[in-house]
């Protein structure tokens, strides 16, 4: 290892831990140039500046035209953050396939330690994160992993987990006893997973846990500098790997990308005061006020070794031909209180009918069913209340595809109009009361004009209309019957589509809407054979029925 020894014209430097150390002789213009880096601080007594190791693409930029000296022990781990990743295909513990820009993700992940993956929507985020995880830890790096994602996909995660490692993944969620109990569990457990708002009441029992990865999921939530979920993420888990997953890192202003990385690792963009001197235009009243933005060039550059971004477009080839992804909704106080009225009085004539051996009550049974769904979406479908969880998610959900052309399908036409209301954007509505003229224009009008970006249907969209100029589409609530579900899917994924179909399913948590999902999923000749949603096919009744039973088989133990 060679000293750092002031040479007349040189530059000297060594690599100490995650920062490098710099020396040369004075020179007014070495001095501006190092002050240039963000995060360099200088050592008067030592007479040595210090660069942050994620700022050596920056320093290499700025004395490209000078004499550096450096052990080639050092060369060779610093050109590593030059060099493309490595993608790592096959993961000792994952059970499924990567396809090749997952490899690259996790290869970015367990590389690069602190980071923002940055994908787009619909391209296996979770995937890659949990393999890059179990990687790690089959080179026992790592012992324990700590996810935050929001409430609505928290499921999901636990369920991808179990689905591509067959391990049981801690959920931290519910009241105050429950997350108790779950923390002492987590402890045995490689992956816990728990949602933002437990971090702020009980961020110092999480830390507890002393994970070895934390991943915040969605981590636009971290993107407001001072708000109190910020504080405590980075006050309290700062680990050897922060990955952050977000197809949004960038929302409305500058300053959420920079709280970003200010959490990954605070030496890739440096302090803030420097950062928006480099990077934001002030003017308005008092010029207190963000006008305008400059030197992006230079701020691509910062970031770019530490944030991978594929489009969908980029990786077609790779993709399958549709993906799917549920996001899971908690129901409020007022509609969990409805929703347990209306389950009452249905569980009532479901006993009634299963007593009778199917001879009578089916339509009071079937009638009460749709009612417990409808409050599933919007209490307005079963109550004076204007009060809608999954509407709320909905409307996140379209912020944050962006300029994506969106369907969205619902079986009820008055959620439709309720939707259509509460939208500020373009959009387009087809229902069953519509004449022939009115849906041509309507279906043009989202084909045609780029600013028509929703189209709104409910299941008169299901046949005959062609709309694959969309990417993705919504389901508010699933249908039971599959090959409804494939009907929709396929006025997207149809000749002349482009790009892969992302397909969103809004399930709320804790309700018959779970039911219908193991329903749809169950693989039995019984899904095989279901062709259409007519309640006189006796296959689809079955899956009807299915549902009740999966739904009140506490119940019926007591049965005879």
């Amino acid at each position: 290892m060679m000293t750092l020894e002031q040479q007349h014209g040189r530059v000297a430097v060594r690599l100490v831990g995650n920062s490098v150390q710099v020396r040369f002789r004075y020179d007014s213009d070495l001095v501006a140039r190092i002050r240039e880096v963000p995060g360099r601080r200088w050592d008067g007594e030592t007479k040595v500046w210090t660069v942050p190791k994620p700022q050596w693409r920056t320093f290499t930029k700025l004395f490209g035209d000078i004499e550096v000296e450096l052990s080639s022990e050092d060369a060779e781990v610093l050109a590593e953050l030059e060099k493309p990743v490595k993608p790592i295909r096959e993961v000792n513990g994952f059970t499924g396939t990567l396809y090749p820009f997952q490899a690259e993700a996790v290869g970015f992940l367990v590389t690069r330690q602190r980071c923002l993956l940055a994908d787009e929507m619909g391209l296996g985020k979770t995937i890659s994160t949990i393999a890059a995880a179990i990687e790690l830890r089959s080179r026992d790096i790592t012992k324990h992993v700590l996810v935050f994602c929001p409430k609505t996909i928290l499921p999901q995660w636990i369920g991808e987990i179990k689905r591509f490692t067959g391990e049981h993944a801690t959920a931290i969620a519910g009241d105050r006893i429950q997350r108790g109990k779950a923390r002492d569990q987590a402890y045995g457990t490689f992956f816990a997973v728990t949602n933002y708002e437990t971090v702020l009441n009980e961020a110092e029992k999480l830390a507890e846990l002393k994970p070895d990865i934390v991943v915040l999921d969605e981590a636009q939530r971290i993107g407001t500098y001072d708000a109190k979920t910020t504080e405590r993420i980075k006050e309290y888990f700062e680990p050897n790997y922060r990955w952050a997953l977000t197809g949004t890192p960038l929302e409305n202003a500058l300053v959420e990308l920079y709280s970003i990385f200010d959490w990954i690792d605070y030496d890739i963009l440096g302090p803030w005061k420097q950062f928006k001197t480099h990077h934001l235009v002030y003017g308005g009243y008092r010029g207190k006020q963000v006008v305008g933005h400059k030197d992006l060039p230079a701020l691509h550059e910062q970031i770019r070794n530490y944030m991978l971004r594929r489009h969908k477009r980029e990786v077609l080839a790779d993709l399958p031909s549709v993906t799917s992804n549920n996001y899971y909704v908690f129901l409020s106080k007022v509609e969990r209180e409805t929703y347990n009225i209306i389950r009452k009085d249905l569980e009532k004539y479901y006993r009634l009918f299963r007593a009778s051996r199917g001879e009578t009550g089916s339509g009071e049974v079937l009638a009460r069913l749709t009612y417990l769904r409808e409050c599933c979406d919007h209490q307005k479908l079963v109550s004076d209340k204007d009060e809608s969880s999954k509407l709320d998610e909905l409307l996140e959900i379209i912020e944050e595809l962006g300029d994506d052309k969106t369907v969205i399908f619902t079986e009820y036409e008055q959620m439709l109009h309720l939707i259509a209301e509460k939208l500020q954007i373009g959009h387009a509505e087809l229902f069953g009361a519509m004449d022939q003229q009115q849906r041509i224009q309507s279906i043009s009008a989202f084909n045609d004009d780029p600013d028509c970006r929703i189209f709104l249907s409910t299941e008169a969209g299901g046949l005959g209309v062609n709309l694959q100029v969309a990417s993705v589409l919504v389901n508010f609530e699933l249908h039971w019957n599959p090959a409804r579900l494939q009907q929709r899917i396929g006025r997207l994924h149809r000749i002349g589509q482009k790009s892969t179909v992302t397909c969103i399913n809004l399930v709320a948590r804790d309700t018959v809407e779970e039911k219908v999902l193991e329903v749809i999923n169950d693989k039995s000749d019984l899904f095989r054979n279901v062709v259409d949603g007519d309640f006189s096919s006796i296959d689809h009744e079955r899956a009807v029925w299915k549902i009740l039973d999966a739904e009140f088989k506490d119940s019926r133990r007591g049965e005879a």
